[in-house]
């Protein structure tokens, strides 16, 4: 990781060439959408949420998450969507030799192929009036290329929208890295869905979420799940800075949340654990049998 940060730093000293530039006021503010399965491994927890995005889905995962459950998640939704389309796995372009292998080789075993983000190109996308820190930031081409975006996100302490900063041009990067806040900027002009995954205890919580700030504060709630099993105390979700960053642009956070369990378990620690995220995000619950996830 720290070679390729090392890298990046490198390449931002080379000046983009981006293929157009897009004025607008970034993304549209939406309502936040929010599905979460509980399940015992990763794999039946997906098919709970029945993922359903279209033709020529473009799947992010996550380049901080080289460990399990990051490769796993993307091998596990790359293969669930193979057979309903066109589905790539977008890599960053500076990645290692080593990890750009391992990627390929985990595409091609789920039925996908590798798209490398930005080799065909950079998009410089203006902030307008959305933004308090970036003025604009140069984005892959093919992310406006692909019917659907769809972000993984294995979070950890870091959260879940700060994977752009490895998906961005390095220039962009290093500007938003400098300002902290920016970082959440940046989810501002990606049109994304979010699957977010996380482990609590013996159970494999996956949430299909949108906008970013429903999936930070998603991340942010697992991560804190995770840390009151072991008895460690931390700020809660909405006291995250970079989710009041997002806030204080006008980004909506409360949604009701469609909750799908597993109807084979027979214990209702899932449920418990349910109502737990939802009570600390302020959140409210609605039990489903079936949530079809994904389409717009």
């Amino acid at each position: 990781m720290i070679q390729r940060k090392i890298r990046r730093a490198i390449q931002a000293s080379r000046a983009p060439n981006p293929v157009r530039t897009i004025a607008a006021d970034v993304l549209p503010q939406r309502t936040p959408s929010v599905a979460i399965g509980i399940g015992r491994t990763i794999e039946s927890t997906l098919a709970l949420l029945n993922l359903n995005f279209g033709p020529r889905t473009l799947l992010i995962p996550d380049p901080r998450a080289n460990g399990t459950p990051g490769p796993r998640l993307a091998y596990s939704v790359a293969s669930f969507l193979a057979n309903a389309g066109d589905v790539s796995i977008g890599m960053p372009i500076d990645l290692s030799m080593t990890d750009s292998r391992r990627w390929k080789s985990l595409a091609t075993s789920a039925g996908a192929r590798v798209l490398v983000l930005g080799s065909s190109g950079w998009e410089r996308i203006e902030f307008g009036d959305r933004s308090l820190i970036l003025e604009y930031g140069d984005f892959p081409a093919e992310l406006r290329a692909a019917t659907t975006v769809v972000a993984l996100s294995t979070p950890s302490d870091s959260g879940c929208i700060p994977l752009w900063t490895e998906i961005v041009h390095p220039n962009t990067s290093l500007r938003a890295r400098a300002s902290g806040s920016a970082v959440f900027e940046l989810s501002m002009a990606v049109d994304a869905q979010y699957v977010v995954c996380g482990q609590v205890g013996a159970w494999w919580l996956i949430a299909l979420a949108e906008p970013a700030i429903a999936a930070e504060l998603i991340a942010r709630g697992f991560e804190r799940l995770r840390q009151r099993l072991k008895g460690i105390e931390s700020i809660g979700p909405w006291e995250d800075a970079g989710v009041q960053h997002l806030s204080s642009l006008g980004e909506a956070g409360t949604t009701t949340v469609d909750l799908v369990l597993d109807s084979r378990l027979e214990d209702n620690a899932g449920n418990g654990i349910a109502r737990q995220l939802a009570e600390m995000l302020g959140w409210q619950l609605r039990f489903s049998d079936d949530h079809v996830g994904g389409a717009k």
